[in-house]
Parts: C-alpha cells; sequence; structure tokens
C-alpha cells in the first residue's frame, strides 16, 4: 500500500475502519488541494464506491488516471465500478489496459476469465451480490501505527534497550470511531457557553443553547443524525460560543447517510423553505416530478417539483441534480432520497438515490 500524505491517512483510517460517509465528507473539501494527486482521487472514489454511488466513484477514479494514467489499482477499481454499472465491456477494456502493461496483473486476468464465463444479466448480478467481486479488488490494508525507517534500528538494539528502560513511543492521533464517543472531548463545564457580540440568525438564552447542544449529543448517541444536523445548525448559526460550536461540529463528521428502507424522521419542503438554515445537510424523502432535465458530462441537472407526483398540489420547487449516471423517465413521477445543501449561495438537492413511481395497474 502506497504512503499517504499524513493529512490523508485520517481518510485511510476511516475506510479502513468502514466509515465511508465521513471519509468522503473529509476528504471532498481538499479537492482544489489534491488536483494532480492520483492517491487522494482513489481514496475519494473508494469511499464512494463503498457508499453505493457508482457515478461519483467513476468520476474521481477518471480524474485519478488523468493525474497517473499508470495507477493499477485505480484501473482495477474502475474496472469493477464499472461491472456494477452492468457494463461488461468497459468493465473488460479496464482489464485489458492494464494487462497491456502489466501482464503479471492476477487480478485483471481473473476479470476476464471471469467475464468470459457469465452469459447473461442473471449470472452477472449473481456474482456481484454473492460478493464474489471482491476479490477482484486491489488490497487495501490499514496503515502501520507509526513509518519505521528501515535500516536506522535493529530488533537486537531494541531488545537490548528494552533491558534498562521502556520508551515512552509518541503515536500519531487517531480518530475516534462513531462507537467510542467518550474520547472525543464533549465537555462543555469549563468554556463560555454564548457569544454576547455579533449578528446571529438564532439568538438563544444560555439554557437554550446548553438544552440543544445536549439533545445534539443524545441524538448522536441513538443515531437519530437526521435531527442531530438540525441541532447542529442550530448552534452553528446561534449565538453559541465559538469553543462550543467546535465541540458540536466533531459530531457532524461522524453523522451517516440514511437507510431508504428505513428512512428516519423526514422534513418537509415547507419547513424546510422556511427555515433553510436550520435544515441545511439534512437528508429529505420527497416524492414529485421533473423538468428542465439538463444532461451535463459531470451530472444531471432539474427542477423538482415537490409534491406534484399526483399533477393536483405544487408543494414547490428546487434546484436539484445528481452526479451518476441514471436513466429518467420525466413522464414518470419520482421519489428522491436526498441532501440539503448550498451552493453559490443557492439551496439546492443533491439526490442520493432516484426511483420511478410506476402507475398502479
Amino acid at each position: 500500500m502506497r504512503n499517504y500524505a499524513k493529512e490523508l491517512r485520517k481518510a485511510v483510517n476511516l475506510i479502513s475502519r468502514k466509515k465511508y460517509t465521513p471519509a468522503i465528507r473529509y476528504l471532498e473539501p481538499k479537492v482544489p488541494i489534491y488536483l494532480e494527486d492520483d492517491g487522494f482521487y482513489y481514496l475519494l472514489g473508494l469511499a464512494l464506491y463503498y457508499t453505493g454511488d457508482m457515478g461519483g466513484a467513476r468520476f474521481y477514479f477518471e480524474r485519478g488516471l488523468l493525474a497517473n494514467r499508470n495507477n493499477q489499482d485505480i484501473k482495477l477499481m474502475l474496472a469493477l465500478t464499472h461491472l456494477k454499472r452492468k457494463d461488461s465491456a468497459e468493465a473488460a477494456k479496464a482489464w485489458l489496459s492494464i494487462l497491456e502493461a502489466h501482464p503479471e496483473n492476477k487480478r485483471a486476468s481473473r476479470g476476464l476469465e471471469i467475464l468470459r464465463r457469465i452469459d447473461n444479466e442473471k449470472d452477472l448480478n449473481a456474482f456481484i451480490d454473492g460478493g464474489r467481486h471482491k476479490r477482484l479488488m486491489p488490497p487495501f490494508k490499514k496503515p502501520p501505527l507509526w513509518p519505521w525507517a528501515a535500516g536506522l534500528v535493529t530488533l537486537g538494539v531494541l531488545a537490548a534497550a528494552a533491558l534498562f528502560f521502556i520508551p515512552r513511543i509518541s503515536l500519531p492521533e487517531r480518530e475516534p470511531s462513531r462507537e467510542e464517543l467518550n474520547y472525543l472531548d464533549m465537555d462543555i463545564s469549563g468554556i463560555p457557553v454564548s457569544n454576547p457580540a455579533g449578528t446571529f440568525h438564532y439568538v438563544l438564552t444560555v439554557d437554550e443553547i446548553r438544552k440543544s447542544y445536549n439533545r445534539a449529543v443524545e441524538l448522536f448517541d441513538k443515531s437519530r443524525d437526521n435531527e442531530c444536523q438540525v441541532e447542529i445548525n442550530r448552534i452553528n448559526n446561534s449565538n453559541a460560543s465559538g469553543d462550543l460550536k467546535k465541540r458540536v461540529s466533531q459530531l457532524e463528521g461522524y453523522l451517516e447517510k440514511p437507510d431508504y428502507t428505513a428512512f428516519p424522521t423526514d422534513y418537509t419542503y415547507a419547513q424546510v423553505q422556511k427555515d433553510p438554515l436550520l435544515y441545511e445537510n439534512c437528508w429529505v424523502l420527497w416524492k414529485g416530478r421533473l423538468t428542465n432535465l439538463d444532461i451535463g458530462e459531470e451530472r444531471i441537472s432539474f427542477l423538482f417539483l415537490v409534491g406534484f407526483e399526483n399533477e393536483t398540489f405544487l408543494e414547490g420547487s428546487i434546484p436539484a441534480y445528481i452526479e451518476y449516471g441514471v436513466k429518467i423517465d420525466q413522464e414518470l413521477p419520482v421519489e428522491i432520497m436526498g441532501r440539503i445543501v448550498r451552493e453559490e449561495g443557492e439551496l439546492v438537492l443533491k439526490v442520493d438515490l432516484i426511483r420511478h413511481i410506476l402507475p398502479k395497474s
């Protein structure tokens, strides 16, 4: 496994612990910093791949190849991304491009051999859904706790030193997992709670700030992430102190994408429009129709007509976009699971999942 820059090792640790959504949130803002770093694109593409966002994964894997066309790991993952999208021809091209330069690559050879044995889409689905495609992935191991300088010390010297003293080894800080909330410093007893100076969207009393903060921690502990995001937003847009805002913002990197089949607390279009700052970065599950469809190279954009699925009542509209390829029938109503985000000062819906609502027979 390659050696990553110190700043990226946090993402490596998150991915190795299957914390894919926090890894994505950590990496995405750093894109302008790592424009020519194929390793960065590989990590971001890998995290998106594991969340099921094949369009996003493909985009960053391809960006990685522009930075380094010889990165075999990216090519292997790009092949699997094509395979997951049921595009066997593109998967085969990716594996062949590896073998042209590296004929000894066993994973690429195995991938082509498997494709030759798959005769139909049913067999392809069984291969993917059964998890056997994981054997074609490049290895991804958790990095060592600290880098050793090979050749500087020997095991014999260490063993001899151990007879006289136990050295204090300073380990790098590790990112705590969600299950290890006690590792985070969430105690606010010794810091100022409110900031009396400035202009704020929410002006809260000290008791209200404490109540919102404690509720955010409680909701996080119960994995009620959508509600937790609301309390984080309330605090960050209030007269709470800077120190307190930093404490509560620690939680935000661990909030996870909801399960579509068991969607948590939802927020209506009317709620979001009434107080956009309170619901920024929250997830919604809305039905409606789309118009002004624009299919670009990197995203599909449209205007989402919320609540208009039956063409009888329109709650309102919001710009929306999808960052992966999908076939959309504008004549059919849809259900969308997405995240409310702000781009260039405008509230938009970043779509994670879209499904057509078929007419009842």
